[in-house]
């Protein structure tokens, strides 16, 4: 949070990055607290080489008229923290109009994607990953058709009416469409229910902090409203 840049010494010290690395904030710790290595570097180097290869993709997507809001961590790392590599990301998630899943894949494996062994079953799965090797290493996405699997969280928003009050944004030239902070929170706190059985990532929860501060009295009551609309 900002509060001290003191950092213990010795063990007590590898123990805290330790605990941070296991929680995916050892590259926050390290800014908040000065402690720029070649690792952080890497890292800066890899989170580009990565967006220019989703800008690839949204850009061939675009091409044939399909516009996926990019979610979770993948738009975050642009609109909240300070530097979009801060925030690791395993992959980087898609959300598209169920309708638009077949061209989707054809779209992926002409830009050279392939489609992992996963579980199917129209009531058991709302999602697809793909990968395509890179010159860096792997390039995962994963692109969903509703925002969560169980059927319990089945009246959340869908593609039509998050993309209906999504914001745009820029990353590196390419036009990038994002959910509206009110309901990126929505999705950030259903995330760690729907699939991580409230998981206390710190990550996960650094997100939601992030999207919290930022609100006001009104995004609270807008919130609020669509989160008892949406029945969670």
């Amino acid at each position: 949070r900002g509060d001290s840049n003191d950092l213990p010494g010795g063990d007590e010290r590898d123990r805290l990055f330790a605990t941070a690395r296991a929680n995916r904030v050892d590259r926050l710790l390290a800014w908040r607290t000065g402690q720029i290595s070649d690792e952080l570097r890497a890292a800066a180097i890899l989170d580009e080489v990565d967006i220019r290869e989703v800008n690839r993709v949204l850009a061939a997507l675009d091409v044939h008229g399909i516009v996926p809001l990019v979610i979770k961590g993948a738009a975050l790392a642009h609109t909240h923290y300070e530097e979009s590599w801060l925030r690791p990301r395993m992959d980087v998630d898609l959300l598209i109009a169920r309708s638009q899943r077949a061209h989707v894949i054809d779209v992926l494996q002409d830009l050279g994607y392939t489609r992992p062994a996963f579980i199917s079953g129209e009531l058991v799965m709302y999602q697809m990953p793909f990968a395509r090797a890179t010159a860096t290493g792997e390039m995962h996405l994963d692109v969903h058709w509703r925002v969560a699997n169980p059927q319990i969280f089945a009246d959340l928003p869908a593609y039509e009416e998050l993309a209906q009050r999504a914001c745009t944004i820029s990353i590196r030239g390419q036009s990038v469409r994002i959910p509206r902070p009110v309901d990126a929170l929505l999705l950030a706190c259903v995330h760690r229910a729907a699939h991580h059985d409230l998981s206390d990532d710190l990550i996960w929860l650094y997100d939601i902090h992030l999207l919290a501060a930022r609100f006001t009295a009104a995004d609270w009551s807008d919130f609020v409203s669509v989160a008892s609309a949406h029945r969670v």
